[in-house]
């Protein structure tokens, strides 16, 4: 229960000047602590509100610009005296969702932070803007709103990729499956790989590429590990391209020998020669003197040449190699040397018994150094001879 002071008989017994100025006093205290309390609470030099005094409660912070990764989180912290602002101790930040906005989310509010801050992740192969309204405040004053305009640049989500190449031959991988960004750039280490294989180099550029020699005469299989670059500096996640490498032939030339009208059939021979190599071949260059025809897709090389004339003849082939997997290798020649075969008429003679006959057989052809052969006579029974060779 208050307690009532009867102050009137200290006016009336001559105090009252004395009484006065103790109020006086006391009121210019209360005023200078009011004042202190609303215009010292800050920590900065303060803005002027345009009547002379300095105001040390209100914040007032200029528009900001923030660049960010998808899905990473940033903050913004106004710092007083920093490019205009106006920061009071104690200021905190309160903001509403903005609008939504294609491909982004993380678009949420606060009140009552101590800085602004977000974690906004960009669906979208570009850069895309979004603003926020932000209000500052103090615990007594509330300065107007400022905005942050956030550009948020996108990760890229590249897919792993899984390809078959053939051996010597330069791939290029332009990764199309995921979230690619506009600009992105690739780097990759060496590859790793199984068996023998060489050109596996590092490198980096808009697509992957490379080109990778096979030692061997089976498929190997080579990885490599690639880093996606984005515009905007962000980080992502890397991936793997799986490349089955398959073998090329290395082949040898030959050379055959064959009769005119005779199928011949060779099967080739190298350094690397795949299980399962099939041969095409045009119809051969000849010399003039044999004619042959083509194949294709055949396990062996084979062919008849006809050689028309009475000396041997020459027909050289160009077969190309295909292994399995559709890689065709550098192609071999054959060269076939094609001997004639006598084409002799069939003839009547006559002769005396017991006397020495001699004939010179005539055909077309009739190679020159034909040699005849013969065995003992058919007859009626009334003749005998014996053969010769």
């Amino acid at each position: 229960m208050s307690k009532r002071i009867n102050i009137s008989p200290l006016l009336t017994r001559g105090y009252a000047g004395i009484f006065r100025a103790f109020i006086m006093v006391l009121a210019g205290i209360v005023l200078s602590l009011s004042v202190q309390a609303q215009y010292s609470g800050g920590s900065g030099g303060g803005s002027s509100n345009g009547d002379g005094y300095i105001d040390y409660c209100t914040p007032v912070i200029g528009a900001k610009l923030v660049t960010t990764c998808s899905g990473v989180t940033f903050s913004v912290s106004p710092t007083d005296g920093v490019d205009g602002d106006v920061v009071p101790g104690s200021t905190y930040y309160s903001w509403s969702a903005p609008t939504a906005i294609s491909g982004i989310s993380g678009l949420t509010g606060a009140s009552g932070a101590a800085t602004f801050f977000a974690t906004l992740s960009n669906t979208t192969s570009a850069p895309v803007d979004v603003v926020y309204i932000v209000t500052p405040a103090t615990l007594s004053c509330t300065g107007a709103t400022f905005t942050v305009t956030v550009t948020v640049y996108p990760a890229a989500t590249v897919n792993n990729i899984s390809l078959t190449a053939c051996s010597g031959v330069t791939f290029a991988v332009t990764p199309s499956s995921g979230n690619i960004p506009t600009g992105i750039s690739y780097t990759w280490n060496a590859p790793t790989f199984t068996g023998t294989v060489t050109g596996g180099n590092s490198g980096s550029g808009t697509n992957i590429t490379g080109t990778l020699t096979n030692g061997t005469a089976s498929s190997q299989t080579v990885t490599y590990f690639v880093t996606p670059s984005v515009p905007g500096g962000c980080s992502t996640a890397g991936f793997t391209i799986t490349i089955t490498l398959l073998p090329r032939a290395t082949m040898n030339v030959a050379s055959l020998t064959t009769c005119s009208g005779i199928l011949f059939n060779y099967t080739p021979t190298g350094t690397i020669v795949p299980s399962g190599t099939t041969y095409s071949w045009n119809a051969p260059s000849t010399d003039g003197t044999s004619a042959g025809l083509g194949g294709s897709n055949a396990s062996s090389f084979s062919g008849t040449l006809t050689n028309t004339t009475t000396t041997v003849g020459t027909a050289t082939y160009f077969v190309t190699p295909t292994v399995p997997g559709g890689c065709s290798s550098a192609g071999f020649t054959v060269t076939v040397s094609v001997f004639p075969v006598a084409n002799i008429s069939s003839t009547s003679l006559t002769t005396c018994t017991g006397v020495l006959f001699q004939y010179t057989p005539t055909g077309t052809p009739a190679p020159i150094g034909t040699t005849y052969t013969w065995n003992a006579p058919s007859t009626d029974g009334t003749s005998a001879g014996l053969g010769g060779s």
